[in-house]
């Protein structure tokens, strides 16, 4: 099947740019379906996942759609599909906390090849050009952090609601954290990812995130000149780590 990925492009970022909107709008006004243990379900995640996956049918040439509020997961990824994350960071967005976005990405088979993530509540449109590997924010080039000495990294990870917390796993990830200046929580992977490529921290880790959750940001931080490992645990949850290649070298070893 032959994709025009320019025009897929196109209408994923009117897509993302609509349903952020929408979502702007409602920021004051969550409604929770469910919050049970460490994780938070709100209407909008619903109503907005149905939006996006409408109106991929109808305008995208790549009918396949993998999302967090799918019902059936069992898509083909043989060839091209969506990752959808109507809105990540939830909890951010239950709280009036404002980092969480409207995410889509479109892979071939394991490879990412266009990102869009809309910061919403700042009217931030990341996304990766399909001609040549360049990444933008709101039409600017974006080239990931400039380089600097070990000590001084800032990394961003987070504790996924999906991780199973004891001491052995805490311990382990607390130790791998201590080696960096400073560690950010954002409360979304999508932007956290988007803040490397805008160069505003050095490092992305996280064990067991989702894939939906990384899909965008993956290919935004890569054409932005960031590398990345990605290793598939199984669910449809990874391990990712991002970061220039000299710093992934540096603690291949230490990864937990």
């Amino acid at each position: 099947m032959e994709i025009n990925l320019n025009e897929e492009l196109l209408i994923a970022q009117k897509i993302c740019i609509d349903v952020g909107k929408q979502l702007k709008n409602s920021y004051n006004r969550p409604n929770i379906l469910s919050n049970n243990d460490r994780d938070i379900k709100l209407k909008q995640d619903i109503d907005t996942n149905q939006k996006i996956i409408n109106a991929l049918l109808k305008h995208s040439s790549v009918k396949h759609i993998l999302s967090e509020e799918n019902s059936n997961k069992d898509i083909d990824q043989k060839g091209f599909y969506w990752i959808v994350d109507p809105l990540d960071g939830s909890y951010n967005y239950y709280r009036n906390i404002d980092i969480c976005c409207t995410s889509m990405a479109l892979w071939n088979k394991d490879t990412p090849v266009i990102g869009i993530t809309y910061d919403f509540i700042h009217d931030e449109l990341y996304y990766n050009s399909v001609s040549e590997e360049k990444s933008f924010c709101n039409g600017q080039i974006i080239t990931g952090p400039s380089e600097k000495k070990f000590n001084q990294l800032c990394i961003a990870s987070g504790i996924p609601s999906q991780l199973k917390l004891n001491s052995k796993t805490i311990n382990k990830y607390f130790t791998f954290l201590t080696q960096f200046k400073k560690v950010r929580f954002f409360g979304s992977a999508a932007m956290s990812l988007c803040l490397l490529a805008k160069g505003k921290v050095d490092i992305y880790y996280e064990k067991e995130i989702f894939i939906w959750d990384i899909a965008s940001g993956l290919k935004i931080c890569s054409d932005a000149g960031i590398k990345f490992n990605l290793k598939h645990l199984g669910s449809y949850k990874v391990e990712v780590i991002a970061c220039n290649k000299k710093v992934l070298n540096q603690i291949a070893d230490s990864i937990i």
